[in-house]
C-alpha cells in the first residue's frame, strides 16, 4: 500500500471508532478503475469493527433512482431475513393465524427487538438506522446514481446531521461535475459538498497491492495456489500493460483462475508455458477490455504481430496498435503461448471455456508437441528465420506446391497466402499471378481425381480470417480472393456432381430405417446429424421411388422419415438452399396421398397420409417465409 494511501486508512479508522458523531462525512474521490472501491470496502473497512464484529455497511448508488432505493437496501443488509421474500410471506401468515407471539432478533445479538402477533405495526425503518447507527454508512458510485445531487447529498446528510452516523462517500467527482449541466448547478453541489463533507481524499493507484490481495482472496484449488506462487510475475505483466484499472485488473485474475482450473495440472509443471500461458491471458484480456484490441485483432495476433515487427520503428505508422503493443511486450512472449489465439479469441468474446479443447491445443503447441512442425507452418514465420533456413524451407515448399501435395484446402490457401505475402516482398521467385495459376491447377487436380474435400458444408476452409488456428496471409490481395472463390466455384460444382449418388444411398438408408440417415436431413447435436441441412439433396430422389421405397419400409423407418421431413424446414434462416426442394416436395406428398387413399382402413395407410401431410406443412411454410 502506497504511503498515501495507507493514511487514508489510518484516518478512516479513527473516524469510524470515534466515541462521538463527528457531524460531517468522508469523500474518497479517484479515477474510475483507481481502485477506490477495493481500498476503503476491503482493505480500510476490514480493519472497522463495531462491538457486534460487523463493519460498515456498504451501497452501491449504482442505477438507484429514488431515496427509498437505498433506504430498502440499507434495511436489507441490516435485516436480511426481515428483508427476504419468505419472511413477508411467513409474516402475514403469522399475523392471520398465530395466537401466540413470535419473537425476532432484529440485530443478531442474541436479543429479541420485536415480536409479531396479529396486531404488530410495519416496522419503522428509520428507527431500525437510528438503533444501527454504531456500524456506519459507505455510499459507493456517487457519480453513477440517478438522482440528483442535490436530493443525493441531502439523503446523505439527514444520517450525518440527524441521525449521528458516520459515512463515507466514494465516487468519482470529475465525472459527476460533467453531469452537471449549468454552472448554477455546478455551484450548488459544490456548497452543499462543503457543508456535508469534512475530510476530503483521493486514491492513489496501487496495482502491486492491488493484485496482490486479489490473488490471496482466491479459493479454489490448485488454480489458487498456483497463481499465489506467481504473485511477482502477475505484478510485473500487468506493469507492463501500463493499465490502472484496478476493476479490470481483477477480472483478469478471477478469469485466469478459470482458465487455469480447466488446464490439466500436467501442462502446469512445465515453467515455460506456465509462464507464457499468464502472460498471453492477462495481456490479451486487458487490451481487450481496454478496447486496444478487438477480437478479430486477437485471432490473428501473431501475424499482425509480426507485419508490425517488418514495419521498424513505431514512428513509420502511427495508426498500428501492433507496434505499440511490440513495444511494450519485447520481454513476452503474448502472441505464440501454449494455447491458440483463435480458443483465446473465443474464450474472450464469449467466456466459454472447454476443457477438452484448451487441453487440446495446449498438447499440440510447441511446449509439448513431440511432431515435427509442418515446414509450412514455419515458413509462415519467415520474419524470424536465418537467411539459410528461410531459403531452404521456401524452396522446400514451393517443390511441394508445385508437386500438389498440400491436398487439404485450408492447408493449401495458407500456402499460397504465404508465398503471395513473400512475392510481394520480392523474396520469392514465383509472381502472385503465377501462385494463383498453379493454385487453380491444383484444386483442378484434386477435382479430376476425386480428392477435393472440405471440413464441412459451410466451407469451413474457406471462411474468415484463418483455418488450423493461423490467420491467412494475404487475405486482401485481388489474386486471394479469387482464388478462394474458384476454389467455393470448383467445390458446389463438384458436390452438385455427387448429389445424385448421395440421394440413392441416402434413400436405401431411410427405407432400411437408418436413423443416422434421418437425422442427416435437419439440424440436429444427435450423431450424425444435420449432414444435408442445408443441401437440398431430396430433389435428387425421383418421387416415385421415394414413395416406393417408404411403402416397403418398415414402420419405424417411416416414422423416422416423418421426424425428418417435419424438422428439415424448421431452421430456414440457417438452411435456406432445402427450399429448392419445394417442387418435389408437391409432387411427392401427391403421390403419398394417393397411396394413402389407395390404403384408406389400414394404419400403414394412416402413416403414409401423415407423411403427405408433412410434406405439405413443408410447402406452405415456404409460401409464407
Amino acid at each position: 500500500m502506497t504511503p498515501k494511501n495507507e493514511q487514508i486508512t489510518s484516518f478512516l479508522h479513527e473516524y469510524f471508532t470515534m466515541g462521538y458523531a463527528p457531524g460531517y462525512a468522508v469523500m474518497v474521490k479517484g479515477k474510475w478503475g483507481a481502485g477506490k472501491t477495493w481500498h476503503v470496502k476491503d482493505v480500510a473497512a476490514q480493519r472497522i469493527q463495531d462491538e457486534t464484529g460487523r463493519g460498515p455497511i456498504y451501497v452501491s448508488l449504482y442505477g438507484i433512482t429514488t431515496a427509498s432505493g437505498i433506504d430498502d437496501e440499507i434495511f436489507r443488509q441490516l435485516h436480511p431475513i426481515l428483508a427476504s421474500d419468505g419472511m413477508r410471506v411467513v409474516t402475514r401468515v403469522a399475523k392471520g393465524l398465530m395466537k401466540g407471539v413470535l419473537k425476532i432478533d432484529l440485530d443478531g445479538d442474541g436479543k429479541d427487538d420485536a415480536s409479531i402477533n396479529p396486531a404488530m405495526p410495519e416496522l419503522d425503518k428509520a428507527d431500525i438506522f437510528k438503533k444501527s447507527s454504531s456500524r456506519g454508512l459507505i455510499f459507493d458510485d456517487l457519480e453513477r446514481c440517478e438522482m440528483t445531487p442535490k436530493e443525493l447529498l441531502g439523503y446523505i446528510n439527514f444520517f450525518v446531521e440527524h441521525s449521528g452516523n458516520k459515512v463515507v462517500i466514494i465516487g468519482n467527482e470529475k465525472e459527476l461535475e460533467h453531469r452537471l449541466q449549468t454552472d448554477g448547478d455546478k455551484s450548488e453541489f459544490a456548497s452543499m459538498r462543503d457543508k456535508l463533507v469534512g475530510k476530503s481524499f483521493e486514491i492513489e493507484a496501487d496495482s502491486k497491492g492491488a493484485i496482490i490481495f486479489f490473488v490471496n482472496e482466491l479459493k479454489s484449488e490448485p488454480a489458487a495456489t498456483f497463481l499465489k506462487s506467481r504473485i511477482d510475475l502477475l505484478c510485473e505483466v500487468h506493469d507492463a500493460t501500463g493499465k490502472q484499472n484496478l476493476r479490470d485488473a481483477r477480472q483478469a485474475i478471477l478469469e485466469l483462475e478459470r482458465l487455469l482450473s480447466h488446464v490439466d495440472a500436467e501442462f502446469l509443471k512445465n515453467e515455460d508455458a506456465a509462464r507464457d500461458l499468464m502472460t498471453s491471458f492477462i495481456i490479451l484480456f486487458l487490451e481487450y477490455r481496454s478496447r486496444n484490441l478487438a477480437i478479430n485483432d486477437i485471432v490473428s495476433v501473431s501475424t499482425r504481430s509480426m507485419v508490425a515487427s517488418m514495419k521498424g520503428n513505431a514512428s513509420d505508422d502511427k495508426t498500428d496498435i501492433f507496434l505499440d503493443l511490440n513495444a511494450r511486450y519485447m520481454s513476452y512472449r503474448w502472441t505464440e503461448g501454449p494455447i491458440s489465439a483463435d480458443i483465446l479469441a473465443q474464450i474472450l468474446d464469449t467466456g466459454h471455456m472447454d476443457a477438452d479443447v484448451i487441453n487440446a491445443s495446449i498438447a499440440k503447441s510447441k511446449y509439448f508437441s513431440t511432431s515435427e512442425e509442418p515446414d509450412w507452418r514455419r515458413l509462415a514465420s519467415y520474419f524470424r528465420l536465418e537467411d539459410a533456413a528461410f531459403e531452404g524451407l521456401l524452396a522446400t515448399v514451393l517443390r511441394r506446391f508445385k508437386d500438389n501435395e498440400y491436398k487439404v484446402i485450408g492447408v493449401m490457401r495458407h500456402v499460397v497466402g504465404i508465398l503471395m505475402s513473400l512475392a510481394q516482398e520480392g523474396l520469392c521467385p514465383m509472381p502472385s499471378d503465377e501462385i494463383l495459376k498453379q493454385a487453380k491447377a491444383n484444386v483442378v487436380g484434386l477435382k479430376d481425381a476425386g480428392k477435393l474435400e472440405l471440413s464441412d458444408e459451410h466451407f469451413g476452409e474457406l471462411d474468415g480470417f484463418g483455418w488450423g488456428g493461423l490467420v491467412f496471409a494475404s487475405r486482401d490481395v485481388p489474386q486471394f480472393d479469387e482464388l478462394t472463390q474458384f476454389i467455393r466455384n470448383t467445390w458446389e460444382e463438384t458436390k452438385a456432381a455427387s448429389l445424385p449418388g448421395k440421394a440413392e444411398t441416402l434413400l436405401k438408408a431411410l427405407q432400411e430405417g437408418d436413423i443416422q440417415a434421418a437425422r442427416s436431413l435437419y439440424l440436429t447435436s444427435s450423431p450424425g446429424g444435420g449432414m444435408f441441412h442445408d443441401t437440398p439433396i431430396l430433389a435428387n430422389i425421383e418421387p416415385k421411388k421415394f414413395v416406393e421405397a417408404m411403402l416397403n419400409a418398415s414402420p419405424s423407418a417411416v416414422i423416422a422419415a416423418m421426424t425428418a421431413i417435419g424438422e428439415r424446414y424448421k431452421h430456414l434462416n440457417v438452411s435456406p438452399n432445402v427450399k429448392k426442394e419445394k417442387g418435389w416436395l408437391v409432387v411427392t406428398a401427391a403421390l403419398l396421398s394417393d397411396e394413402a387413399t389407395r390404403n384408406a382402413g389400414r394404419v400403414s395407410g394412416l402413416r403414409i397420409k401423415n407423411l403427405a401431410s408433412r410434406m405439405e406443412e413443408a410447402v406452405s411454410v415456404f409460401e409464407t417465409s
